[in-house]
């Protein structure tokens, strides 16, 4: 069963509209005069080659007078790989509001340009374009040190990555770091524990010195990196403070690992995750500083992302 989870991200684009309602209306007896909104739907698909594409459709309801959207069970999406056409089917979710889509057996190579288009019954046509970049990085060098414990509790760790570009030409990374927690075995050996999933971790004093740009994100895990027109560079070299805390199992302390996930991403990604970033920072400072012009979409007759990557791993036990 696929969770609706993904689709938290596409709530900040309508999240000032609904502040701005609340905030007002509590504060003033003033009645405000809204435009009609058109209903809207909100999308999000990350495609990559390694993992299974999954396309997020849910309906945004209008403000003003027109009607929500009613039916979604008989929407359309598609993808358009050159010449080539792929149906997406539906998956079965946990219930909640919102379908899925995706493809039993399809693969996504890289450097290859992709069309998702979607029909929303009584909607103008959806589409979006986005592209696989060719995967040209890799890791040089990724080192953890200064790990901090007390009374057997794992504070944090430094992280220190290193990568290149095989072309020389750097651009747009998502910087992800998690921990894997492993138990001792029947045999005395090492094992992933099954009853714990991977912990993306949240990074501190991110530090990346050739960069344009970093971004340690708030609303999703990592580091956002732009690193392009950065000339005569050979590397980029990112450091930080990984936090996490330590599992005693059976009187035993657990086995880990931080493992690094390095993606290289598109444009529209990048725009996407950053836009939501300052929306995020943005609310925390109060309507004022708030700015809802900054959300960003690739999507045509919709709101949300249609973004591509390609990633790599590295990993070291501690």
């Amino acid at each position: 069963m696929i969770s609706l989870n993904r689709m938290r991200n596409l709530s900040k684009h309508i999240f000032f509209i609904g502040f701005i309602v609340i905030h007002y209306g509590c504060r003033s007896p003033l009645e405000l005069e809204l435009p009609d909104s058109k209903a809207l739907v909100a999308i999000e698909g990350f495609i990559n080659p390694t993992d299974k594409f999954y396309v997020y459709v849910n309906p945004i309801n209008p403000i003003g007078k027109l009607n929500p959207i009613e039916n979604l069970e008989d929407t359309k999406v598609n993808i358009f790989v050159g010449q080539k056409l792929y149906n997406l089917e539906k998956v079965a979710t946990n219930g909640e509001d919102g379908i899925v889509f995706s493809h039993p057996e399809a693969t996504w190579p890289e450097n290859e340009n992709y069309t998702l288009t979607i029909q929303v019954e009584g909607q103008e046509p959806i589409s979006a374009h986005t592209s696989i970049p060719k995967k040209n990085v890799n890791i040089n060098e990724f080192n953890i040190s200064d790990v901090q414990r007390n009374s057997g509790t794992f504070q944090s760790v430094k992280v220190n990555l290193d990568w290149i570009a095989s072309d020389s030409k750097f651009g747009y990374y998502h910087v992800l770091f998690y921990k894997v927690n492993y138990i001792i075995g029947i045999d005395g050996v090492p094992v992933p524990d099954p009853s714990k999933d991977r912990e993306y971790l949240t990074i501190d004093e991110a530090y990346s010195p050739q960069t344009k740009e970093l971004i340690t994100l708030s609303h999703e895990p990592g580091v956002l990196i732009d690193a392009r027109k950065v000339d005569g560079l050979s590397s980029i070299n990112l450091t930080g403070y990984c936090k996490t805390q330590n599992v005693i199992y059976n009187n035993k302390e657990s086995f880990k690992e931080i493992q690094v996930e390095l993606r290289a991403v598109t444009e529209e990604y990048y725009k996407y995750q950053r836009s939501l970033f300052i929306q995020m920072k943005g609310s925390r400072g109060g309507i004022n500083e708030a700015d809802p012009s900054t959300g960003y979409t690739n999507m045509k007759n919709a709101t949300g992302i249609f973004g591509g990557y390609v990633k790599i791993y590295d990993f070291k036990s501690f």
